[in-house]
């Protein structure tokens, strides 16, 4: 069986009464079962020190929670207040990375083996044995998150993603990582894009030294792009659609959505009405930016957003962290099947 919420666990802040809100929100919305909802005693700095400290704050009370749970849980949300990441050295490891391998000891930058796999399946009880299905909703007030999951709550009475997409291939970054990064996005543009059925913009090409860059995004639903690391509220502009998912390929774009003056592109796109979004706390490599052929290839497919960011994340115990109810699937206009993309994309 695919996963559901019987497979999740939900941890908020203990003594913390704005983080215990916001899990009980997302307990709402998916109907969970109180025992679901699981209080650890961390601190409510986004960032811990080394990854001692987060074990004990984090790691190790969530996978006590697991073992007597007596459930079979699959999925990890972190809530509002509980930390986003710890450091390690110049890397800051983002929290749904790590507690994607909560049972296994921390190996940083580890290849992850689910990573667009050569023949498509739903995430099982197999694919939980390496990594599991994680998500933080976070936000810098609690007013954002409670809306952050409001949002959620009215994109499932319909689940249609049908605005623009807007693409964005083209950076000033020159090497072979680049390049081949820019390929796999045109790829995904000329092969792929049409069967998401959506109008779609894309930036153009001018100068390998220039990076090209969306000027807005207006009645969108999905964004993907890289590497322009700052904006505004005003790249935001109205939109009649419900916005899924907003991605752009950088170093630090999840590095804090806690301040309300960031204008990191994960923060901002939380505030902008997007329900699931993703970014690095640092330097992830340009290895590590996540694939779009394997997240579409993984929506198209009927799966959750969940399984798509796990499967379009060439590494775990590493620096990304995914935003999100990851239970959510999308239905794209005009398409009554899904579609299996015969041929991987790894390298």
């Amino acid at each position: 069986m695919p996963i559901s919420k019987e497979n999740i666990l939900f941890t908020y802040r203990s003594g913390d009464i704005d983080s215990f809100n916001v899990a009980n929100r997302y307990r709402a919305l998916r109907d969970l079962d109180s025992e679901q909802l699981v209080a650890i005693p961390c601190s409510d700095r986004e960032i811990l020190p080394n990854e001692k400290t987060f074990n004990d704050e984090v790691l190790n009370p969530i996978k006590d929670a697991i073992a007597s749970s007596g459930r079979r849980i699959w999925g990890i949300i972190t809530g509002f207040n509980v930390p986003g990441g710890f450091r390690d050295g110049e890397d800051i490891i983002a929290t749904t990375s790590r507690l994607s391998r909560i049972h296994h000891d921390f190996q940083k930058q580890l290849r992850n083996h689910l990573f667009d796999r050569a023949a498509f399946k739903r995430f099982d009880a197999i694919d939980a044995q390496f990594a599991l299905i994680t998500s933080r909703i976070d936000a810098a007030t609690v007013d954002i998150a409670n809306d952050f999951i409001d949002r959620t709550s009215e994109f499932r009475k319909q689940s249609f993603a049908k605005g623009k997409f807007y693409i964005d291939p083209y950076s000033g970054i020159l090497g072979a990582d680049a390049t081949e990064y820019q390929d796999e996005i045109l790829d995904f543009s000329n092969r792929e894009l049409v069967e998401t059925n959506l109008d779609v913009f894309s930036t153009v090409f001018l100068d390998p030294y220039v990076d090209v860059v969306l000027p807005f995004v207006k009645d969108d639903s999905f964004t993907w792009s890289w590497f322009a690391d700052r904006s505004s509220l005003s790249f935001f502009q109205e939109t009649n659609s419900s916005r899924f998912f907003f991605y752009n390929a950088d170093n630090d774009g999840a590095f804090t959505v806690r301040d309300l003056n960031d204008r990191r592109w994960v923060s901002l796109a939380i505030r902008s009405n997007y329900i699931n979004t993703a970014g690095a706390m640092s330097n992830p490599t340009i290895k590590g930016f996540l694939r779009p052929r394997p997240f579409f290839r993984t929506l198209l497919n009927g799966a959750t957003s969940g399984e798509a960011l796990l499967y379009s994340s060439r590494f775990v115990d590493w620096t990304i962290n995914f935003f999100g109810d990851p239970l959510l699937q999308v239905h794209f206009p005009g398409r009554t099947q899904v579609i299996d993309f015969d041929t991987p994309m790894r390298s």
